[in-house]
């Protein structure tokens, strides 16, 4: 008896399974039936999201499907999106369309559904951004940069159907950047100076949707940089190995602005305020000496070298890198002695004039000498310990006028120079020699100076310290106090 309840059991299962294999569509429509029927196409209005013809009633079907009379087939008043654009406006007016909508069958339904969804505006897919990367699988290469998912998606900057514009962008750029960095279009339209590529496009530098290497850059910088500074190449190069500070963190932009500035070159601020971003500590070189803090030394001393108020450090040094000591733009002796040649003081020369250097006697190219005599000659140009302007000169700041150092380092020993100002000239005492004096009034007697310069230092009250009759720059050497 089990066993023949079982061989029934199956017999009606498998009766069961023939006819619903076998159910097909009604061959004829029967008078007053509707199509959204419990045993018919219920489930087409059975999403959250129902297109609106669905809710009109049972019959609505017939506004976009038209029956052939009694018989269970249907037509289409119109094929493709033309089918939608009887109640929907043509979504197909501008120059460029979306490539489905090209579509002649399908069209609109690749993207929605035509009765009814789980998602909004009908989509087949839940987010915008998913519907788009199904077929647009290469933006996502390398990861999003924009997170889309937190603004309104793919069509925050692209238009869904059609635009005039290429990649159907629903504005030019910058324009269309601008509309979320506000804060950037403030800063480019008030600036002084703009970036080059800004005006050519965010896309020259960007990429909106890979995060490559950081902002959506198309290259790590400073490679994206070069493309365009192609002759800053070598200099990148050489900062690899001599600046390499300036290739870490935001390398370019950690003094440049890479969009608009105020000031020349794109600088965030002056090279001195800039130079001290960094040198506000001890920094030891590529070469293993430890420069000062130099934010301390400008913080002691009163004079500065140069003619205005603010040490402008890239006016001696190239501020990114190049072979030459301290990075400095003309060679300077790097010793306290150095036979003297023009090409050894290039980067003095570049504001003194050479004069300074070279006439023995002069009444003019620098004020301090003895009478004509030159006294800047009589230390500087030796075939073979010439004094370098190391010697009695600092390079950044001073306590003195003229950048006049107290001391000089000599090995182990620091040398006092001990130089007083006076009317007409000056006296100093180092360590080095005897105390000289000299006097700019000095006469000629016989073809050679008077030997006051080898008297004791004169007794005339000192000058302001503004005035030390030692200058010889090409516009006027006289320094400011701060």
């Amino acid at each position: 008896m089990l066993t023949l309840a079982v061989v029934s059991g199956v017999l009606c299962l498998g009766v069961s399974v023939l006819f619903g294999q076998q159910r097909q569509a009604p061959q004829t429509i029967e008078p007053g039936s509707s199509c959204l029927a419990q045993q018919c196409h219920a489930n087409l209005r059975s999403g959250p999201f129902v297109h609106g013809p669905l809710s009109e009633g049972d019959d609505a079907c017939e506004l976009c499907h038209e029956a052939d009379g009694k018989n269970h087939s249907f037509s289409y008043p119109a094929t493709g999106a033309e089918l939608c654009y009887n109640c929907h406006d043509s979504v197909t007016k501008k120059k460029l369309t979306h490539a489905p909508l090209e579509d002649k069958e399908d069209a609109c339904t690749i993207c929605h559904n035509p009765h009814s969804s789980a998602n909004e505006k009908l989509l087949n897919s839940k987010t915008i951004n998913e519907l788009c990367l199904s077929c647009h699988d290469e933006v996502a290469q390398g990861g999003m940069y924009h997170d889309a998912e937190k603004i309104e998606g793919c069509t925050s900057c692209h238009e869904p159907h059609s635009s005039d514009i290429a990649s159907l962008l629903s504005a030019k750029s910058p324009d269309l950047c601008y509309s979320c960095h506000s804060d950037l279009k403030d800063t480019i339209t008030q600036a002084a100076m703009v970036h080059g590529p800004v005006s050519m496009g965010c896309d020259t530098c960007h990429q909106a949707h890979k995060k490559l290497a950081g902002k959506g850059l198309a290259k790590a910088v400073p490679d994206l940089c070069v493309d365009c500074h192609e002759d800053f190449k070598p200099t990148v190069a050489e900062m690899s190995i001599r600046h390499h500070l300036l290739l870490e963190g935001k390398k370019c932009a950690r003094c440049h602005d890479p969009h608009a500035s105020k000031a020349e070159y794109l600088l965030l601020g002056n090279t001195q305020s800039l130079c001290l971003s960094c040198h506000a500590k001890k920094v030891k070189s590529a070469d293993g000496r430890v420069i000062a803090n130099l934010k301390e030394v400008l913080a002691k001393d009163v004079h500065l070298h140069g003619l205005g108020q603010s040490l402008d450090c890239a006016a001696c040094h190239q501020p990114h890198a190049n072979k030459q000591f301290r990075f400095l733009r003309g060679p300077y002796p790097q010793k306290f002695y150095s036979p003297y040649s023009d090409q050894i003081y290039g980067l003095c020369f570049i504001c003194h004039d050479k004069s300074l250097a070279v006439e023995a006697q002069t009444d003019e190219a620098t004020e301090f000498r003895d009478g004509s005599k030159n006294l800047h000659y009589l230390h500087v140009n030796k075939k073979k310990k010439g004094r370098t302007c190391r010697a009695c000169h600092a390079w950044h700041v001073s306590k003195n006028p003229q950048l006049l150092r107290e001391s000089v380092p000599f090995g182990e020993w620091q040398i006092p120079i001990n130089f007083t100002a006076t009317q007409n000239g000056g006296s100093c005492g180092p360590g080095c020699h005897q105390a000289k004096t000299y006097s700019r009034t000095n006469v000629v007697v016989g073809g050679r100076h008077s030997e006051a310069r080898l008297r004791a230092p004169s007794t005339s009250q000192p000058l302001p310290e503004t005035s030390t009759g030692i200058s010889g720059s090409k516009a006027s050497n006289k320094t400011v106090d701060k």
